[in-house]
């Protein structure tokens, strides 16, 4: 049996005390700090260049700029200036100054030239005033751009900050806990969770409102000072601030914790098992010891890298999150800008995220700077090339020298075409098995089978969809062009909600007297008039609650003497209420609940609800039973007729319910379905691919080439995306295609290259690498047959994890309102429900089916893409 380790004065372990900070590692890390942090001003300047090219390229920034003039011009005419000069005159001295202001300002320049003239501007965010928003700050009304963003910074700052802290805190610390102890029930529980993290904060922002705030009213619905005085009195001004950034901070923490806890777990896990780890506990330290000095120092580097690439996610995510919790800072008046087309808040904004990018990478790199001694400043950031002839570098020197370009000796190899076709059927073989094991090794995780299951699903649906029905056919039929939505009752939840209730909510009926729905019968006939009776029964038995409406609707056939249509409702009991009687001169709907003369008279704004209840004004309760509509029609012509449909409206519709207009929510959740998939597929595919071959040239080439890639990355990092899009949307088009291309193109040179080219610095120096270039194989032919493909498994989980990201991307523009307007998708959907208030109005169903729509999707690819990283990734195997 086992005994506890004893200290005891000679075995005993005591902390060290720090070591103070010597001066020259001081230097090292203020030269490092100026070095990097001038880098990262280049870095920025270029990146708000390219903000500033992205609004100018349609002339906002032009505008802005005539605007300013044009306000100068104003304000010193209202000054007197040009108060005694004859009209005429003045109008020609106007003229003349602004286009000397225009030339000043460098209108009349080329437009490359302009924009960079307004490069200053744009850094110094002196970018004019706003035409909506003004700033209180330090009490002054102030309208002018750089004071707006000024003002509303810090609470963006103050709830970012705080929730991002307390995600890294606890994401480490939980991530200790479980790897203490692998394949615990704790453990377990946390790898199963971590697939959730793959959705945005506003994701759960959303449901957190939902519970929290609308059902146990527990916590306000957002803003951060509260508008009851007496919420003030009670917690005090500190605590109500911390009260209304409780929902916030827990979407935030949400959104990150369980995917930076399994990432970090697998570092500290991976550590855990080396040689001087293992020591350590040989030595009987407890393990608080060993996980400071051992596990936290080694994995600080990678801890903070993932820490920071959680900050330039939430910077770009801030403007939805603002939007959903009302919180008052950047994103919340970035959004507001949107709509309201303030042109220099826009531009404004986006440069200020950019500048909150770089301060980011800035302070990462200053704590690299701290923890890792290995770091070196390397201001021109070129690779060191360690092959013999120094790659593209050498062959220019050599070119410049000689007049030629010298090529490495290839080795001639006599075509066999046999042999390649045996050679190519074998790959095909060993393609097939690979794929089986794959398939094999997929069966033996549950997850990965459920992610796979949900995945064909997805797929499958939405290849049905494609093929039955156009895109245009759904687009018509969304907007009300090729079906008539009116029918439908408003606003209603699904039909299966009835499953989970004891008194069922009544169902919509449809009677039509084309289809045999009513019984027909002429009453009389006689001098050219023919009188006839319709009765419609309508069996009411849903105690659950009443109709919503009762609508019918007339069809009338005749040549110049229109028919007469009277409407009477006969209850169970037999009593009989006339409703309203009608000349019907064309298709012609009445709605028994916007009857005026029937809310007059039983002085109720909800008369159906009266003709369908027990009679008790005070507490009325559904009368079950068979009920008639009585359709009576005087016709003047012997050919004329009139069809009748009669709909009673119920509480319930459908498999997905109805919106504010009626429509069925089950078009847009089926038709967004492909356009989130083709979304996210083609991105995560064309990123994927052409970063990776830019990050294999650029690695194996070396020299400017891997540092031009390297400065590319730095400047499209600290580029804002979701606001750049934003820019794209409002300044140029909706296209889901342009929006697509521009996430494409943004998503290139991001995080992924330096990831891609670690890896492939450690393929350029393996063996096979070096006998294909004594072959005399060629660079192009060593990226692409040696390198690439040796990089291609380690990508397939990658891509199947960052679908739900560009889903999410998709949906958020659609959210803001920039979605494609030609389309309907589970962001439109989300943006008419936030329009119309559909939480606090208690329409759940309109917000929660795209969020499961969404949630779904999300969680298929992280299930499978996590199942894949630990079967291509055989350290994780083990852990």
């Amino acid at each position: 049996m086992s005994q506890e380790p004893t200290y005891t004065a000679e075995t005993s372990y005591e902390m060290p005390t720090p070591r103070p900070l010597r001066q020259s590692n001081i230097v090292r890390v203020l030269r490092y700090t100026l070095t990097r942090g001038f880098s990262l001003f280049l870095t920025a300047a270029i990146a708000v260049y390219i903000t500033i090219l992205i609004a100018n390229m349609g002339g906002y920034v032009d505008e802005i700029m005539k605007g300013l003039i044009e306000e100068n011009l104003t304000l010193m005419t209202k000054e007197g200036w040009l108060k005694d000069v004859p009209p005429d005159e003045k109008l020609r001295i106007i003229d003349e100054t602004r286009q000397a202001m225009y030339e000043a300002e460098g209108l009349t320049q080329p437009f490359l030239l302009r924009s960079l003239r307004w490069l200053k501007n744009g850094l110094t965010l002196n970018l004019g005033e706003s035409r909506i928003f003004v700033s209180l700050r330090y009490g002054n009304d102030s309208s002018l751009v750089r004071d707006i963003i000024l003002d509303n910074l810090p609470r963006t700052l103050l709830l970012f900050a705080t929730a991002n802290v307390l995600l890294f805190m606890g994401s480490v610390w939980a991530a200790l806990i479980v790897s203490r102890r692998p394949g615990s029930l704790l453990d377990k529980v946390f790898i199963t969770l971590s697939p959730i993290s793959s959705a945005p904060p506003w994701f759960y922002g959303i449901f957190l409102i939902l519970i929290f705030a609308v059902q146990l009213r527990l916590l306000p619905y957002g803003g951060m000072y509260g508008t009851d005085p007496a919420e003030t009195k009670e917690y005090g001004y500190a605590l109500t601030i911390l009260r209304h950034m409780i929902l916030p901070v827990s979407a935030i923490f949400l959104s990150g914790f369980f995917q930076s806890m399994y990432a970090w777990r697998t570092f500290f896990l991976i550590y855990s098992h080396d040689d001087y780890v293992e020591m350590a506990y040989a030595r009987g330290l407890p393990n608080r010891v060993v996980e400071q000095r051992y596990l936290l120092r080694p994995a600080l580097p990678s801890l903070l890298t993932s820490f920071a690439f959680l900050l330039i996610g939430s910077w770009s995510g801030s403007v939805l999150l603002e939007l959903v919790f009302d919180w008052p800072g950047m994103g919340l008046v970035f959004f507001n800008s949107i709509h309201l087309f303030d042109t220099p808040v826009i531009v404004g904004f986006t440069i200020i995220y950019a500048y909150l990018l770089a301060l980011t990478v800035l302070l990462l790199d200053i704590a690299y700077a701290l923890v890792d001694p290995r770091v070196k400043i390397d201001f021109t950031g070129r690779a060191r090339d360690v092959r013999k002839g120094g790659g593209i570098r050498a062959a220019l020197r050599n070119f410049a020298r000689t007049g030629r370009v010298e090529k490495a000796p290839r080795a001639r190899i006599k075509p066999d075409l046999p042999r390649s076709l045996r050679h190519w059927r074998e790959n095909i073989r060993e393609s097939l098995r690979a794929f089986v094991r794959t398939m094999r090794e997929i069966a033996s995780y549950p997850s990965a089978v459920a992610g796979l299951l949900i995945i064909v699903l997805l797929v499958s649906i939405s290849i049905y969809i494609s093929a039955t029905t156009s895109s245009e056919a759904s687009i018509r039929i969304w907007r009300g062009q090729d079906y008539d939505w009116s029918e439908n009752p408003q606003l209603v939840p699904p039909a299966w909600i009835n499953f989970f209730r004891r008194d069922d909510l009544p169902e919509t009926i449809v009677l039509d007297s084309r289809n045999g729905g009513a019984e027909e019968k002429t009453v009389s006939s006689e001098q050219g008039m023919r009188r006839e009776e319709m009765r419609f029964f309508i069996h009411y038995n849903s105690p659950g609650g009443f109709p919503q409406d009762l609508l019918v609707v007339a069809f009338p056939v005749f040549e110049s003497k229109p028919s007469f249509v009277s409407l009477t409702l006969i209850a169970p009991d037999g009593k009989e209420t006339p409703l309203t009687s009608f000349i019907v001169e064309k298709k012609t709907s009445y709605y028994l609940a916007q009857d005026k003369k029937m809310q007059r008279k039983f002085g109720s704004l909800h008369p159906e609800r009266i003709l369908f209840s027990d009679g008790n004004l005070e507490n009325p309760a559904p009368n079950l039973g068979a009920y008639q509509l009585l359709v009576e029609v005087v016709h003047f012509e012997p050919n004329a007729d009139v069809e009748i449909r009669t709909i009673l409206q119920g509480q319930v519709h459908g498999w997905a319910g109805t919106d504010m207009r009626r429509r069925d929510l089950g078009l847009p959740l089926l038709w967004g379905m492909p356009i989130a998939l083709l979304f996210g597929l083609l991105a995560v595919t064309a990123t994927t691919i052409i970063t990776m071959i830019i990050a294999a040239i650029g690695t194996w080439f070396g020299g400017w080439v891997d540092a031009l890639v390297q400065r590319l990355t730095e400047v499209n990092m600290i580029l804002p995306l979701l606001p750049v899009l934003v820019m794209v949307a409002v300044f140029y088009s909706r296209s889901i295609w342009l929006i697509l291309g521009v996430t494409i193109l943004l998503s290139i040179f991001g995080s992924a290259i330096k990831n891609y080219r670690a890896i492939f610095l450690q393929f350029r120096e393996l063996p096979y690498i070096e006998a294909a270039q004594s072959y005399g194989a060629g660079s192009w032919r060593i990226i692409f047959r040696y390198l690439v493909p040796r990089i291609l498994p380690t990508l397939i989980p990658q891509m199947v994890t960052l679908v739900p990201g560009y889903v999410f991307i998709e949906t958020s523009l659609a959210l803001m309102g920039l979605g494609d307007p030609s389309l309907p998708t589970w962001g439109k959907i989300l943006r008419d429900a936030y329009d119309n208030n559909a939480l606090i109005n208690g329409h759940y169903h309109w917000v929660l089916e795209p969020l499961a729509f969404l949630l779904v999707t999300g969680l298929g690819f992280a299930l499978l893409g996590f199942a894949l990283d630990r079967i291509f990734n055989p350290r994780l195997r083990e852990h």
